[in-house]
């Protein structure tokens, strides 16, 4: 089961590396780089809930809770260079 895990999101990172490599804005790669992490954090919880692991369960809300505060830091700061 790891193994698969690790498989699909070593994919997902390699996929994006390779759309980032031809865009040169960094908006782009922040999204991509949301992405990528929405769909770990995703895939924890699903694996987590169907095999009833509250270690996987508590790590991908862990993870969403992260992504969340990154998000607020990036936007927040963003916005305080815009003004």
């Amino acid at each position: 089961m790891w193994d698969d895990i690790l498989e699909i999101v070593l994919e997902g990172i390699l996929e994006i590396s390779i759309d980032a490599a031809g865009h040169k804005g960094k908006g782009i790669l922040i999204g991509l780089a949301t992405l990528a992490w929405l769909a770990v954090t995703a895939l924890l919880l699903w694996v987590g809930i169907a095999e009833s692991d509250i270690t996987l369960i508590g790590l991908g809300v862990v993870l969403l809770a992260a992504l969340g505060l990154w998000l607020y830091v990036k936007i927040k700061r963003y916005y305080k260079t815009r003004k």
